[in-house]
């Protein structure tokens, strides 16, 4: 039997979201790994959702971790 050892995030998920004219910036911060990504899901979609755009940047460059479901998370947010 192969038992995954179950860590805590020593660097959790954060985000942060900026606009200029047209373009949204999003900063992700942290581990976005299935087992840290908790409630961040939905603040997530709740900050990007609104906002009017015609260019989005993601800026990776303090992503600790990232796996599928992070990915998932930062990619569905958009339109």
């Amino acid at each position: 039997m192969i038992m995954a050892a179950k860590t805590s995030s020593s660097d959790p998920p954060s985000f942060s979201v900026s606009q200029s004219g047209r373009q949204m910036t999003v900063k992700a911060v942290g581990e976005w790994t299935l087992h840290t990504l908790g409630d961040i899901d939905d603040a997530y979609r709740e900050e990007v959702t609104g906002l009017e755009y015609d260019r989005d940047v993601y800026d990776y460059s303090c992503l600790s971790r990232l796996d599928t479901a992070g990915s998932y998370v930062l990619a569905r947010a958009i339109r």
